[in-house]
């Protein structure tokens, strides 16, 4: 094996090793915004990436808002709100296929978010047969292979796990609530 592509083995292994341990890693958190951030540190392990955006459908139109971003210019994070087939991830949205752009300056369906990115990977983020959102990952240094499309995507899988998660835990503590209030009120 050259020297080259033992170097590219290794660094591959490393990826799995830390894509596999990364699932254990997002079911820890405790609320979304703890969630988001162990996101975002992961994604920069395993991809060396400083820059992602994690994105959810809104239930009333169907719309992508940003609800957590690190690197993305923050005017786009506050004000975008992207309609299914608009942009990379309203593409990802509405097709429920990953989406991979290895030059953002030649694909028209390009929405800059991170200045001077070069690349961009939107995964559909699944939860029993409905697209809750999208995961983005843009590159100002490389353009993504498939081979990262492939690995991003399993990653999306265990941050849509986590997602869901964390929504029973907060519905079933909505409902010991209210079972709660009812009990004193019975009382």
């Amino acid at each position: 094996v050259p020297p080259k592509n033992g170097k590219l083995m290794i660094h591959l292994l490393d990826q799995l090793t830390k894509l596999a341990d990364s699932g254990k890693q997002l079911g820890e958190a405790q609320d979304p915004s703890a969630l988001y951030e162990r996101v975002f540190d992961l994604i920069q392990s395993i991809f060396q990436n400083q820059t992602a955006a994690i994105l959810l459908k809104d239930p009333r139109d169907g719309t992508l808002s940003v609800v957590a971003a690190r690197g993305y210019d923050p005017e786009v994070v506050r004000s975008f709100r992207g309609a299914p087939g608009q942009g990379v991830t309203g593409h990802a949205l509405q097709t429920g296929e990953p989406q991979l752009v290895t030059e953002t300056v030649n694909d028209p369906r390009y929405i800059c978010g991170v200045p001077n990115a070069v690349s961009e990977i939107a995964v559909p983020l699944r939860a029993g047969g409905e697209t809750i959102g999208v995961l983005d990952m843009e590159s100002r240094e490389h353009r993504f292979s498939s081979a990262d499309q492939a690995m991003f995507s399993t990653f999306a899988e265990q941050v849509v796990t986590a997602i869901r998660n964390l929504r029973l835990m907060a519905d079933l503590e909505e409902r010991a609530r209210r079972l709660v209030s009812i009990a004193r009120i019975g009382q």
